[in-house]
């Protein structure tokens, strides 16, 4: 059987005017790497996506600063000091609802910003184990990775991060601008912007591979817990949005 053909992709630069205008201006730079947006704008992303019949299939979206964005989603990354991909995943375990949230991180090898850039460096610090009570466990899991990630020396202040995720597409933008909380009463902490990337599709980006690593780590601890190489975390909380909750160090999970 032949293989099925990929479906053409195409990157765009996306925005919205600031204000009412009647033109907007634009630089592309010459060789055709990015744009810069003389007129003021907002919501300046890149995304990359196919074509289908009810609406393009979005595989990467990645925010911009507010006057310039690469075309390629690859080359926004180089914005950021550090990638930080989260997924959770939900299953059954021993008739418990049970989710684990894998977490993978990228820094840059070299600095981006002076274009001397030669790769990441990737590891996985943890994953998160909890039984959910919430509705979503996936925003219960970006919130529980970035309070262990702030309890270590993963990133400093200043420092600039992507958490990439891989759902909530249509409201990232509200969570980036600081106008909705990503789960509960909390909202995004400075310095930190969400980029979405398919799990499904787009592999050939650097952000969907990163979201499909973190898949994994989520997937392969569930299995060890339903195969009961790992015993599942002691229900322990009466209230709130969890019944237990863990930090599973990749590598010595108990």
């Amino acid at each position: 059987m032949s293989k099925q053909r990929r479906k053409p992709r195409s990157e765009v630069v996306q925005g919205t005017t600031a204000g009412e205008v009647s033109n907007i201006e634009v630089r592309v730079a010459v060789d055709g790497s990015h744009v810069e947006f003389v007129t003021p704008m907002t919501n300046l992303r890149t995304e990359y996506s196919y074509e289908r019949p009810k609406g393009p299939k979005v595989l990467n979206r990645t925010p911009a600063d507010s006057s310039r964005a690469p075309f390629d989603v690859d080359d926004a990354l180089k914005d950021f000091d550090l990638l930080v991909a989260v997924d959770t995943n939900t299953r059954e375990v021993c008739a418990q609802r049970t989710s684990v949230t894998g977490v993978v991180l990228a820094y840059p090898v070299g600095d981006s910003r002076d274009g001397q850039q030669r790769g990441y460096w990737r590891r996985c610090p943890f994953a998160v184990e909890f039984s959910p009570r919430c509705g979503n466990p996936e925003n219960f899991g970006w919130l529980a990775a970035l309070q262990q990630l702030d309890k270590t020396d993963v990133w400093r202040i200043g420092l600039r991060v992507a958490l990439i995720v891989d759902s909530d597409l249509d409201a990232l933008q509200s969570y980036n601008a600081r106008e909705a909380p990503f789960f509960e009463n909390d909202f995004l902490p400075d310095g930190i912007q969400m980029i979405y990337a398919s799990a499904d599709a787009g592999g050939e980006k650097f952000a969907n591979q990163l979201i499909r690593g973190a898949d994994r780590v989520a997937s392969e601890v569930l299995s060890h817990l339903a195969d009961g190489e790992i015993s599942l975390a002691p229900r322990e909380y009466a209230d709130g949005p969890v019944a237990s909750f863990r930090i599973v160090h990749i590598g010595t999970p108990d």
